[in-house]
């Protein structure tokens, strides 16, 4: 009898197994990545920075712009965050950044800003309403704008990311 309880309980894990797999087969298929087109305008939004000013995408005053979508929990963005941060303490004068959060509030980004040095221009966004202007998966997404307003470039996650 002993013998016969193991095998029981295996052919029962198994076809929970096999039932739970069947079962996510009937599940809707993962969104299809949407990623504003390079040569589109930019977006038009204006959100306010961690510091209390305006950053409008249409006011360029005739410069590039890096417009970086984040989340300070996301390990992709903190690895690459960084790296942009030295980008900007570069070409800062020369280009315009903000570093948009999605779905994150301003208390936990301005922790980790200042935990990790970081001086970038800064916006919290509780929801992904501009973040869904550009796309609608992955993180860290970067866009490059013209001059023109238009976008010139854009990396996803895992992207080498060159400007």
């Amino acid at each position: 009898m002993r013998v016969q309880i193991p095998f029981i309980k295996f052919a029962a894990a198994l076809a929970l197994m096999t039932l739970m797999s069947l079962s996510s087969c009937i599940t809707d298929p993962p969104e299809e990545e949407r990623v504003i087109p390079v040569g589109e305008p930019v977006p038009e939004f204006t959100v306010t920075l961690g510091n209390g000013e305006e950053w409008s995408s249409r006011d360029s005053g005739g410069r590039t712009s890096v417009i970086i979508f984040f989340n300070t929990g996301c390990d992709d963005c903190r690895r690459e965050l960084p790296g942009l941060e030295e980008e900007y303490r570069e070409k800062g004068d020369r280009m315009r950044f903000v570093c948009i959060a999605r779905e994150e509030d301003a208390s936990d980004i301005a922790a980790w800003w200042r935990d990790n040095g970081l001086t970038m221009p800064w916006s919290a966004q509780s929801d992904r309403r501009i973040y869904g202007m550009f796309a609608n998966t992955g993180i860290p997404r970067i866009f490059i704008v013209g001059p023109d307003s238009r976008i010139a470039a854009s990396f996803g996650p895992g992207q080498n990311f060159e400007f």
